[in-house]
């Protein structure tokens, strides 16, 4: 069963508790994991959540948070930013994922 959670900061700590620790950063090639060192390619990325958070009161507050299993046992979060300022070549190499 998928989690809700009123923030991102509340996200963050629970998904650190149950062992995503890693903050996976987008690289031309795909998604860079610090704790390997490596970067991973779509047909290696599995998304197991996507969490969205908005607030009326703060455009700083809009976010995508994603949840990402790698096949090689690295797990860890990616975010980006909702709507305008998103980043599409997350979109890009998260749409070719496993999910």
């Amino acid at each position: 069963m998928k989690k809700t959670y009123q923030n991102l900061l509340e996200a963050l700590d629970d998904l650190n508790a149950r062992g995503y620790i890693q903050s996976f950063s987008l690289t031309p090639k795909g998604l860079y994991c610090p704790l390997t060192k490596k970067v991973f390619t779509a047909d290696q990325i599995t998304i197991t959540e996507v969490h969205h958070f908005e607030s009326d009161s703060d455009v700083g507050d809009l976010a995508i948070l994603y949840v990402i299993d790698i096949d090689s046992g690295c797990k860890g979060v990616l975010i980006d930013a909702y709507g305008t300022y998103g980043n599409s070549d997350i979109g890009t190499i998260l749409r070719k994922s496993k999910t």
